[in-house]
């Protein structure tokens, strides 16, 4: 149901939602978020073929002085019984923005009235008489589409359907025949949107009642009318009651003096009375500040100020039907007439028209039985605010007409009950406020208590569930998808059911929390009006009646699920479901919070091994080195010693030892190395170099210590110059030779390809071996990172030469990756970028050292 606010924020809001409802349906003519009510959508759609959306010019449908004279001739009946009521009118809304419009059953305009800024102001709106305001000529709007449903309505703001009225809002009643119903014309309230009240509806649908029991004296029957009857009821199953009016009191006969005094006297005395009846009825509805009592109270006085045979009291939800919360009074019960008027609240129709028009709808039905033929009900509705809450359901027996009098009086009793109810409402929903911010406390300290949420579920799903003062709860945690949502922690208020778990019931209820994680959004379920036959099938599996499931999710990620029910129905509300969000939203931060924790702890338990394992590694390769060098030295001297020959086992031992030794000491240097670039104190001694006599060394280096290994060298023609550390760049060319050497093919030899760029130098070792799963080629240069295939192998390797060779090409603002060989085996590359190449006329133009220092990289 969309309502009409008044509070400034809530027009704004108002105002842009149904802009943008506006312009989605005229450009696709569908509707979206912020769509308007049934009533307004209605009329858009009838007036998207009778006229121009852009109009800002309302047509006249009498542009002459003469033309307006016989349109108001033709009405004068309408305008004598209308004037004394819009003079009072006049007066009442005296510099209020407003003006006062009578138009005929045509929607044609025969009187404006107001202060002379506000018709100057509202003169540009159409708001001229002789102006059409029909729906085939105007477009949606007040006057118009009330002549069109047959009943008052409010139209504000971009509920209009033509531009030019956007800014206007105009509530209208209708003006009847006082004896056949039928529609004589409309009196109209027009103003700026920004100052429309809640009561203006009801305000003008009492005047228009009094205009239609004015009527009834100033109308004179046509030749060859009928005398005129008095009305019974209207709406469904209208009807006539026979009961010819008194000669006396013959309308059309012209009363004397006296009789004028006698009855304004009688007037006056009888709305004293009802003004002082009212007032003590006033002061029992703002008695109390219970919902509950006020809507009570409200059925009661009803009853009593209008003299009924009974009365209900009941409030509507957002979508504008019953909400269940009703009240029912009957000072003198009747077999058989609340259960026919709780049938007439079923219909959807009645309670409609009421809500839509906001004035007063009189039915009658048929009651059965022999005590009386019939009944009639007027629907009084109470409006707040933000337009019908609820209605007031008076009933009495046909025999008793309603007039213009009773039903402007219960009007007045509505508008008096209306802010009674909404105080109470707002009293109650302070409460409710405050209940729910305690609970919300209570579950924020009980978190806060806990070491770990995770490990003491049970406990916070049992103080949830009490809080809700519900009867069962479960927690899941996992991410969506189906079997991955496990119960962590299960809790039943009834001693008697904690131990029936059966699987039916628990996988009911994990398909439940399945449906709100993969929805990302709480969920309310209850079993009574479940629309969707397989959530109500898996309500009806797990035995509960009303439920509530939140997702639990923080940081981007799903944790679980947190579900919570009971097995009687409960009248869960939004703002149950709300508050329960709440503490799922509350868990969730603590289940993560927790999960951070553990996670930090650890990341800071890694860290301080992983330092403890560099300081270790820095201090065993020192102190190796001494005696490692002291090893090799003495190896290597009794290896050349010529004074003594050695029996040839002894000289195999000997160069045993000496080779162990150059590998344990390469190791050491390694270690020492790696130990340098994570701490990123890798030094590195920069110096112009000739990348062939580099590339020479370093093959010189590997076939001198592999004896047995060949390289094949391919170098392009016109090599630059390379600034870096000749030593460091030696070791990586030897880490890439030896890794070739190891895993290639023997007798095949390594290639060394190099070739350059006017971005970069690109630096190649290539082999024959069986190459690298693309998955594992980052991997391999990982510290101490070994192919799966080489675990077991009898392969000899640290794992730590690839990374050695990554961190001194990073050293260098270099890259180093790994990709296949066409033709089987691998190539490692590496590449340099511009800032390490020179070439020799660079160098001869310029001084070296300023060119070095030109192309130093930033510090490592």
């Amino acid at each position: 149901m969309r309502t009409h606010p008044s509070i400034p924020v809530e027009v704004e809001r108002f105002v842009q939602e149904l802009s943008s409802a506006r312009q989605r349906f005229l450009m696709t003519g569908q509707w979206g978020p912020g769509a308007p009510r049934a009533v307004i959508r209605a009329s858009w759609q009838r007036c998207a073929s009778l006229v121009t959306p852009s109009r800002r010019e309302v047509p006249l449908a009498a542009a002459t002085e003469a033309e307006r004279h016989d349109l108001r001739l033709a009405n004068e009946f309408l305008l004598r019984a209308s004037g004394p009521v819009l003079r009072r009118l006049t007066d009442y809304l005296e510099g209020s923005g407003y003006v006062l419009g009578l138009a005929d059953a045509r929607g044609r305009l025969l009187e404006l009235a107001g202060d002379r800024a506000s018709l100057r102001r509202l003169e540009p709106a159409g708001l001229v008489p002789g102006a059409d305001w029909s729906e085939a000529a105007a477009g949606t709007n007040g006057i118009g589409t009330a002549l069109y449903l047959g009943h008052g309505v409010q139209v504000a703001g971009p509920e209009h359907f033509c531009e030019g009225w956007q800014g206007l809002t105009c509530v209208t009643a209708l003006i009847r025949h006082p004896y056949t119903r039928q529609v004589l014309g409309a009196l109209d309230l027009s103003g700026d949107y920004r100052l429309v009240q809640p009561f203006f509806a009801g305000f003008l649908a009492a005047a228009a009642l009094e205009m239609t029991n004015r009527l009834d004296g100033r109308q004179t029957p046509g030749p060859g009318r009928e005398p005129p009857f008095r009305l019974a009821f209207f709406g469904r199953g209208l009807g006539l009651r026979d009961r010819p009016t008194p000669a006396a009191a013959e309308p059309w006969l012209k009363p004397g003096l006296d009789g004028d005094l006698r009855r304004q006297l009688q007037q006056q005395q009888r709305r004293a009375q009802e003004a002082e009846r009212l007032a003590l009825a006033g002061g029992s509805l703002s008695a109390s500040l219970d919902l509950e009592v006020t809507l009570q109270q409200v059925a009661e006085q009803a009853a009593r100020l209008l003299d009924l045979e009974g009365a209900a009291a009941l409030l509507l939800d957002e979508d504008g039907r019953p909400d269940g919360r009703e009240a029912w009074f009957s000072p003198r019960p009747y077999a058989g007439l609340r259960r026919a008027a709780a049938g007439l609240l079923r219909d959807e129709t009645a309670i409609a028209t009421a809500r839509d028009s906001s004035e007063p709808v009189v039915l009658s039905w048929p009651v059965g039985g022999s005590e009386a033929a019939c009944f009639t009900c007027a629907l009084l509705p109470l409006q707040n605010p933000r337009g019908v809450m609820g209605l007031i359901v008076a009933l009495r027996p046909a025999v008793r007409a309603w007039d213009a009098g009773e039903l402007r009086l219960g009007l007045a009793l509505a508008l008096q009950a209306a802010a009674a109810l909404e105080n109470a409402r707002l009293y109650a929903t302070l409460q409710q406020h405050h209940r729910h911010v305690e609970a919300v406390n209570t579950v924020n300290q009980l978190l806060s208590a806990v070491p770990d949420p995770a490990q003491n579920l049970a406990k916070i799903l049992e103080r949830i569930v009490v809080l809700l003062e519900l009867d069962a709860g479960l927690a899941l945690l996992g991410g969506p998808g189906s079997g991955d949502l496990a119960v962590a922690a299960r809790y039943e208020a009834c001693e008697a059911r904690r131990h029936e778990a059966s699987p039916v019931v628990l996988a009911a209820l994990r398909q439940l929390a399945e449906l709100a994680a993969e929805r990302r959004a709480p969920l309310r379920l209850c079993g009574r009006t479940c629309a969707a036959l397989d959530q109500a099938g898996l309500l009806q599996r797990s035995g509960l009646c009303d439920v509530m499931l939140a997702p639990l999710a923080a940081g981007g990620g799903s944790l679980g699920v947190l579900l919570a029910g009971s097995y009687h129905h409960r009248q869960l509300t939004g703002a149950n479901l709300t508050l329960f969000a709440s503490i799922g939203h509350q868990l969730s931060l603590a289940l993560k919070n927790a999960q951070l924790q553990r996670a930090a702890g650890e990341t800071e338990a890694l860290r301080e091994a992983d330092q403890f394992k560099n300081r270790f590694l820095m201090m065993v390769s020192h102190d190796l080195r001494s005696p490692l060098t002291a090893i090799a030295a003495s190896v290597e001297g009794l290896l050349d010693r010529q004074d003594r020959r050695l029996a040839r086992g002894d000289s195999q031992l000997l160069h045993n030892i000496a080779d162990q030794g150059r590998r344990l000491a390469r190791l050491v240097d390694q270690l020492l190395d790696l130990s340098r670039i994570e701490a990123r104190r890798l030094a590195l001694d920069r110096d112009w170099t000739e990348l062939p006599a580099l590339i020479a060394d370093a093959v010189a280096k590997f076939e001198g210590l592999q004896g047995c290994g060949s390289v094949a060298l391919k170098l392009a023609d016109n090599l630059p110059l390379i600034y870096v550390d000749p030593d460091r760049m030696v070791d990586v060319l030897w880490n890439l030779l030896d890794n070739a050497y190891r895993y290639g093919p023997r007798g095949v030899p390594a290639t060394v390809e190099a070739g350059y760029t006017d971005t970069e130098l690109r630096l190649c070792v290539a082999d024959r071996g069986p190459g690298i799963p693309a998955a594992e080629r980052e991997r391999v240069f990982q510290y101490y990172y070994r192919l799966e295939r080489d675990q077991g192998s009898h392969r000899r390797g640290s794992g730590l030469g690839l990374a050695i060779c990554r961190g001194i090409v990073n050293a260098h603002g270099g890259r180093i990756w790994v990709e296949d060989r066409p033709g089987g085996g691998s190539r490692f590359c590496l590449a340099l970028p511009a800032s390490c190449l020179a070439s020799a006329a660079d160098l001869e133009r310029g001084d070296v050292e300023a060119l070095a220092l030109a192309r130093r990289p930033e510090a490592v």
